[in-house]
Order: C-alpha cells, then structure tokens, then sequence
C-alpha cells in the first residue's frame, strides 16, 4: 500500500513540477523514510484513537489543532499573488530544532480541492509526511489552494464573483508556488534551498 502511494505521489509531482523534482522527492522522502523508520522502531507512534480524534477535528482551525496536536508550534501567514487572490500559508515549527539549524525548507501543496489537513490525517503518526518530515528538522510549510476555507479572499472579487474562480490549475500551482517565495525568503533568506513538493 504504501509502496503505491509513493509511485502515484511521484507521478503527480512530475506532472506538475517536472522530473527534476522526482529525483529530489524520491531522495527526500527515502532520506526521511529511512531516519523515520529507525526512529519508530524505537519509539512506535501508533495511535489507537487517531480515527475518532481526526473526525471531530474540522473547520478553519484544523490545521493548526492538527498541527499542536502532533506536538509541534504553528505559524500562520498570508501571501497575495500578483492576480489579487489572498492566500494562507502554514508553518509547522519544530520545538526542538533552534533556527539556525533548521533544514532545507520544504512547501507542500496539496491535491486539488482539498486542504492543508491532508499532510496530517493518517491513522498513524508515521505516515503524515508533514510531521515526518517536521521531526527530522526540515522547516515545513503547508500551503492552502485559492478557493479552498482559509484561502477564500481577494483584493478585490468576492466568492460570489464568477472572475474569481476564472483560473486554470496550472496558473494557480505556479502562481501560487512563485508567490509565496518571498515570504520563506524573508523569513530565513533560503530562497535558494526551497524545495516545493
């Protein structure tokens, strides 16, 4: 099963990013799976009550309930494209891990028509990759898509408004991708390190 993940998850990636961006997934998510797993089997992070516990947690404060519940700190911020569409964009922080070693920063986008939540709401522990990746000191951010609960404004247009859903996928990834840069740039000047996922 997991095995399957990973090939669909890769294929998606060289969709729409390119097969550069496979080879350093595939090397990131190897990198972390191997770390992971040693880790696990020290401390195994099954939870029991993650089925009942994940389904009472929705609406516009999920991710961040998600996000301390796994143990870690939550930032919160909000980018605007160059088209006007205000978008948010979550930060996983890990307690333990100071700034300056942080590792390689790494932007999650989720699927379409869905949330951030999606990084985070595996049965086990070990299978959310935003976590995963989290507690081995990479600086994870976890974007919301235009259109979707926390990312639902515009400077200009409403919901309501047909233009504001006027867009195409492709646009809104890279749009979206390209715009958030700034915002990871000024805060730890890692522009350069920035790996999109």
């Amino acid at each position: 099963r997991i095995r399957r993940r990973f090939i669909l998850t890769m294929a998606h990636i060289a969709m729409y990013f390119g097969s550069k961006s496979i080879l350093v997934s595939c090397v990131i998510l190897v990198i972390s799976s191997r770390a992971a797993s040693q880790r696990l089997l020290e401390n195994p992070t099954k939870d029991s009550n993650a089925r009942t516990r994940y389904t009472k947690i929705f609406g516009a404060s999920a991710i961040r309930r998600l996000i301390e519940n796994n143990g870690y700190g939550y930032e919160n911020y909000t980018v605007t494209t160059e088209d006007g569409y205000i978008l948010n964009l979550n930060r996983i922080v890990n307690p333990i891990v100071k700034n300056g070693n942080r590792g390689y920063p790494l932007l999650l986008l989720n699927g379409y028509l869905m949330h951030s939540e999606a990084w985070l709401i595996q049965e086990r522990a070990d299978t959310n990759i935003a976590a995963v990746w989290a507690g081995l000191g990479y600086d994870v951010w976890l974007g919301d898509q235009r259109g979707t609960m926390r990312s639902r404004r515009h400077v200009n247009l409403t919901t309501d408004d047909k233009k504001y859903w006027d867009f195409s996928y492709f646009c809104k990834i890279l749009r979206r991708t390209y715009t958030t840069l700034p915002i990871l740039q000024s805060e730890q000047q890692v522009y350069q390190k920035l790996k999109t996922i």
